[in-house]
């Protein structure tokens, strides 16, 4: 777990499958090769491992949201949709499926849909995290259907969210505004999913 928080997903990926070869199965190590490959990019063996991860327990939330993430940037319509909503029949809570549920709606031309998803979304519990990248995806939609005001105001409450995670005072903010350091960070972190964190 600590070469893959480091960033060494090789390594880890190493391991993990030295596990799997003294002991097969294990749910959590298929998540965690997955993880490393979506890092990576690897879409065809993240998608393998968490195919394997729910062969062994259906349940997890973990690896049908990722799939499904995975399936929306190849643009299958049918398979993300699939697996986000069997995330949300195990967890009906999970944020992420809710938000690809709201991306793929909107691509489809749904777009009031989409949008009154992510309204009732925004009144759940939710980290900072999820609430940042929730509003930037609502801030995307609005704009798209030229309600600029309120598109103004969930970007600025996104980034407000944003920069209070990463400890952005307006001094550094001053220091950095207009660079593409500052900007490059804030979409990187905004549009991060949580096929990183750890599997508990």
């Amino acid at each position: 777990d600590l070469l893959a928080l480091r960033g060494d997903y090789g390594n880890a990926i190493h391991h993990y499958t030295r596990s799997l070869e003294l002991k097969p199965g294990q749910v959590r190590i298929h998540i965690n090769i997955g993880g490393c490959f979506q890092k990576e990019r690897k879409v065809a063996e993240a998608i393998e491992h968490y195919l394997l991860a729910i062969d062994h327990d259906p349940h997890q939330v973990l690896a049908h949201t990722n799939l499904g993430l995975l399936f929306e940037q190849q643009h299958k319509t049918d398979e993300a949709t699939r697996y986000a909503n069997l995330a949300l029949k195990y967890n009906p809570d999970t944020v992420e499926a809710h938000t690809l549920l709201a991306k793929l709606d909107a691509r489809e031309g749904r777009l009031d849909t989409a949008l009154e998803r992510l309204d009732n979304l925004l009144r759940k519990n939710m980290n900072a995290q999820q609430r940042s990248s929730t509003l930037m995806a609502m801030g995307t939609m609005l704009d798209r259907n030229r309600e600029f005001e309120r598109s103004f105001a969930c970007m600025t409450e996104a980034k407000k969210i944003f920069r209070s995670l990463h400890g952005v005072t307006e001094d550094t903010l001053s220091a950095t505004r207009g660079t593409a350091s500052f900007r490059n960070t804030f979409t990187r972190d905004r549009t991060r999913t949580w096929h990183h964190e750890r599997y508990n």
